[in-house]
């Protein structure tokens, strides 16, 4: 009996304790959801783990100093440089993070078989489909169901939404942002 009271009052605080110092070494916390202004939206329960989710990764882009200054330049009347915009291959080839969109990908793709990925034409995203399951693993959280309400078109739509959103340390000079994973449909 002493050493289940031992335990409880002692070592299990520690062992707790150790458990988030772990968690917080792979995953930084970036956001809580936050859904209590939305009259629109229902909560349904926690999420099945084998249904099937959709989430978007942006890839942190280059050069957007450079892309704003250069904006800023053409656009001004009284700037040389006034009208010269430059064209969409260029302005892809400036921006485009190559490394960082491979680096999302290799990792989404050696954290599960589950996930299945879409290319993205200029690779400024990445668009991967997984098992709920799959990414309460990666974010650190847990999903839950959501009834998201269109008064207009009188029906609903089922949504999945984390209760937060944790990236883990390998991916945040490469993700700019993740889409579907803390936020609902408006």
């Amino acid at each position: 009996m002493k050493f289940i009271v031992f335990f409880v009052y002692v070592v299990l605080p520690y062992l707790t304790k150790a458990v988030e110092i772990v968690a917080q070494s792979t995953h930084r916390f970036i956001a809580k959801a936050d859904h209590s202004a939305r009259f629109d939206v229902d909560y349904v329960g926690p999420a099945q783990p084998d249904a099937r989710h959709i989430v978007m990764f942006a890839v942190k882009q280059r050069n957007l100093d450079i892309i704003f200054s250069t904006l800023d330049d053409v656009s001004n009347p009284f700037s040389k440089n006034y009208g010269k915009h430059w064209s969409n291959a260029k302005v892809q080839e400036m921006t485009q993070n190559i490394e960082g969109y491979e680096r999302i990908k290799s990792f989404l793709r050696q954290h599960s078989e589950d996930i299945s990925i879409t290319e993205a034409k200029h690779k400024h995203y990445l668009v991967a489909e997984a098992k709920v399951s799959t990414w309460e693993a990666l974010f650190s959280t847990k999903f839950h169901t959501y009834h998201v309400h269109d008064f207009r078109k009188n029906r609903k739509q089922v949504a999945f939404c984390g209760e937060s959103l944790s990236l883990p340390v390998d991916l945040l000079e490469h993700v700019d942002s993740v889409h579907r994973a803390i936020d609902l449909p408006v």
